[in-house]
């Protein structure tokens, strides 16, 4: 194998650990429950504390109603709003408690939807959690705003709700296009039309808004901070507006005035984000169980995420791990690690350097590093991390496996037989590694020791065909053609719905020039697998070279041609087909294509020329001849080409 074919190693191949999802209840929210319910506890009577001073406010000024009378008038006018919160937040509470799962899940779902944290969730939840809180505070305002209008102006209905709206338009406005902003940015970005777009808006936008869904804590904070102060900036604004226009107020009477309104908002507001903040900077000192975010539940949901090959969201979960704990190796190897997947050079480049220097003896870095040379075509400094990841770990197997790819990519297949002798030396029973000695060994012509491994992975592993066909491949290119085709014939017995032993069988009997025979074979191989494409190329192939039935041949290089339009192989193998039916002219096309998809195939050259001479093109078939013979002087219908110029 190249390393251009290594680059599509899986996660298991470059050793992405697997992580156990862990109690996801647990974590719904990105954070322990005991903090989540307190948070949540902190923002209601936050906002009832708010609300009961600026009630109070309003009675003593305009119905000289205070003390218990006004708070009994308030506490009879929210009535419904503690009973519809109160309600929540116990649902909220009662589904961690739920001892039926799914129910618990509906009732997690609903609960989570209105009031989890925005610091762990989906996009898509953290979209649904932002929407219902834009509608349930305009609803609760448009409550409020009816029921004074009713009670103070004597207006009701379609009035007070027109009124509403137009002091309240461009509040809606904001809202809605921040609700637009966030839900594109979600969405949209989850589409591959709109990957670029998420690239690019990832560093800005995303910070902003996408913040909100899926991002750690010091984010979160920010992002709430961001929206306390962006609602701040608006009601100032408004206020300013209304205070220059109808009142008369210089800017800075307008200014005091609004402060004035607003002093128990600014102190509730301040006092509620200090209280957070304080409990996330508290909560780093103070390793308190339940109050903590735990970089466990980030690894286990990126887990997920690579398992589902969702490298963008596993992305966000590494970095907010490490946003945590910077010191977290695991997860910064694991960041470096999807990066590598993702194909992103160098910032996996950066990541694993800074493992490195953090720890020279880090194995998984080492070899990771050397596996991210490799991709960009870095040979040398790759050898020496392989060097080096071998020191760290004497034992390991997959640096040496690595080291013989790159040997025998390079062609030196005798430091990639040694390179896969170590790796074996380190674990006898390692399958892959034997395997890789066997393909070695074929490659470098050492049919000897291929076919001795070959037999000692077949006798540790029955069922594994691959080596039945590896000391088939010994045998032949031993000369003992009769023993390779008995074993791959005990082979096909051993599994008689496996396709490749018939497959190899073929090749064998088209190499002794057994025709009739390799058409069973292949045909025998195609009963287990239908859709095998060489085997189909090669029974159309031989059918119209020696005998086979023309009209199936036809129908395998039509659907061949047909599926992979631009394949030269399939393409030569249709024309020359339609040329043996007598369809020179429909034949041609496919023929040039095939020449210009591999014009260093004189057996190609062969037949555009021969149906260029059939159609009647005589100059242009005798100059394709040529140029076959210019490439070899012996291919394989050199003499029916010899044959065609003498005429």
């Amino acid at each position: 194998m190249t390393f251009e074919n290594a680059q599509s190693w899986s996660l298991a191949d470059i050793g992405v650990p697997k992580l156990e999802l862990g109690n996801e209840k647990k974590f719904k929210s990105g954070m322990g429950n005991s903090m989540t319910m307190f948070l949540l506890l902190l923002v209601i009577i936050g906002g009832f504390g708010v609300d009961l001073t600026m009630t109070h406010k309003r009675y003593r000024m305009f119905d000289d109603i205070k003390g218990w009378e006004a708070t009994k008038l308030w506490l009879g006018e929210r009535t419904w709003i503690f009973v519809g919160v109160g309600a929540l937040y116990l649902t909220f509470f009662l589904s961690d408690l739920v001892p039926y799962d799914g129910l618990g899940d509906r009732f997690t779902d609903v609960a989570h939807g209105i009031f989890a944290v925005p610091a762990g969730l989906s996009p898509y939840k953290g979209a649904m959690s932002l929407l219902l809180a834009i509608l349930t505070g305009f609803a609760l305002d448009l409550y409020l705003a009816l029921k004074s209008y009713h009670v103070m102006d004597d207006i009701t209905g379609w009035e007070a709700l027109r009124s509403w709206l137009g002091q309240r338009g461009w509040y809606l406005v904001g809202a809605a296009l921040l609700c637009l902003a966030f839900v594109g940015i979600s969405f949209l970005g989850e589409l591959p039309l709109f990957a670029a777009l998420r690239q690019v808006s990832g560093s800005m936008v995303s910070r902003i808004i996408r913040m909100v869904a899926r991002v750690g804590p010091y984010l979160s904070m920010l992002a709430v901070a961001l929206l306390i102060l962006g609602g701040f900036v608006a009601d100032l604004y408004l206020a300013m507006k209304t205070y220059l226009v109808m009142d008369g107020f210089t800017r800075r009477e307008a200014f005091r005035s609004w402060l004035g309104n607003r002093v128990w908002h600014l102190r509730g507001t301040t006092a509620l984000s200090l209280c957070v903040v304080g409990m996330f900077l508290f909560t780093d000192l103070m390793h308190l169980p339940g109050l903590r975010y735990e970089n466990q539940k980030y690894m286990a949901s990126a887990g997920g995420y690579l398992r589902e090959k969702k490298y963008p969201e596993a992305l966000v979960q590494l970095r907010n791990a490490i946003q945590k704990n910077p010191d977290d190796q695991e997860a910064r190897l694991l960041l470096a690690r999807t990066f590598l997947l993702m194909k992103k050079y160098p910032e996996a480049e950066k990541e694993f350097q800074a493992i490195t220097s953090a720890d020279a003896a880090s194995f998984d870095s080492r070899f990771g590093m050397a596996y991210l040379l490799l991709a960009t075509g870095r040979k040398e400094p790759a050898l020496v991390e392989l060097q080096e990841a071998i020191r760290s770990q004497p034992a390991a197997v997959e640096p040496h496996l690595l080291m013989a790819r790159v040997y025998q990519a390079g062609g030196d297949y005798n430091r990639a037989l040694e390179e896969c002798r170590l790796a074996l030396a380190a674990d006898h029973d390692h399958l892959r590694a034997r395997e890789q000695i066997v393909t070695t060994a074929l490659a470098g012509k050492n049919y000897p020791e291929a076919l001795r491994e070959a037999e000692v992975g077949r006798k540790m592993n029955l069922l594994d065909l691959k080596m039945w066909i590896y000391q088939a491949l010994a045998l032949r290119g031993l000369g003992r053609f009769s023993e390779a085709e008995q074993l791959l014939r005990e082979a096909s017995t051993l599994n008689p719905v496996a396709a490749s032993p018939w497959f190899m069988l073929g090749t064998f009997m088209e190499q002794r020039k057994e025709f009739a025979m390799a058409l069973h074979c292949y045909e025998e191989g195609l009963k287990r697998e239908p859709k095998n494409l060489t085997a189909m190329n090669n029974v159309a192939a031989l059918s119209v070279e020696h005998g086979g039935d023309l009209r199936r041949a036809h129908e395998l290089a039509a659907y061949l041609s047909w599926k992979y339009p631009r394949n030269p192989d399939y393409a030569d193998t249709l024309g020359w087909i339609l040329v043996k039916e007598g369809k020179t002219a429909q034949a041609i096309p496919f023929l040039r294509l095939a020449v210009a998809g591999m014009p260093g195939s004189p057996e190609y050259r062969y037949h555009l020329g021969a149906a260029l001479l059939k159609a009647g093109n005589q100059a242009a078939g005798r100059k394709e001849l040529a140029g076959a013979f210019r490439l070899s002087g012996n291919f394989y219908d050199a003499d029916k080409a010899r044959a065609l110029l003498r005429m």
